[in-house]
């Protein structure tokens, strides 16, 4: 990884103004996944009636889905971003020399970034997660 000083910086880069503007700013980040959490929660566990399967670990229904959740959402924002990564960085492509295949690496380790801060705010310090329903 002869690059990292590139990468950070670009990681960085792509974190910060993913919620320039934004009046949350990276908090939104956090919200929008405990958000969807809840409705979710609501939707299987209060209006569908789902219970935990048999032989879980946990018996919190909520964390049960965050678990699942949280890598989904990782997967779904790093791929729907990828694709046009290189065409939104086409500047910075074509004009210098620069390692192409490196920008959608960073788009994976920024939207990392964003998972774990709402993976330490709902899942570890989030003590209602931990509270079976």
């Amino acid at each position: 990884m002869e690059r990292r000083s590139l990468l950070f910086q670009l990681v960085r880069r792509d974190f910060e103004q993913r919620f320039v503007g934004s009046a949350a700013g990276w908090i939104w980040g956090v919200i929008h996944p405990l958000v969807l959490l809840g409705s979710w929660t609501f939707v299987f566990s209060v209006c569908l009636h789902q219970k935990m399967p048999a032989g879980e670990v946990t018996g919190s229904y909520p964390l049960f889905l965050f678990a699942g959740m949280l890598p989904w959402l990782l997967f779904s924002e790093t791929v729907q971003r990828s694709a046009s990564s290189l065409l939104d960085q086409a500047n910075l492509i074509t004009k210098t020399v620069f390692p192409a295949e490196i920008v959608p690496v960073s788009i994976f380790l920024s939207s990392l970034v964003s998972h774990l801060d709402c993976a330490g705010a709902g899942g570890g310090g989030g003590g209602h997660l931990a509270e079976p329903y």
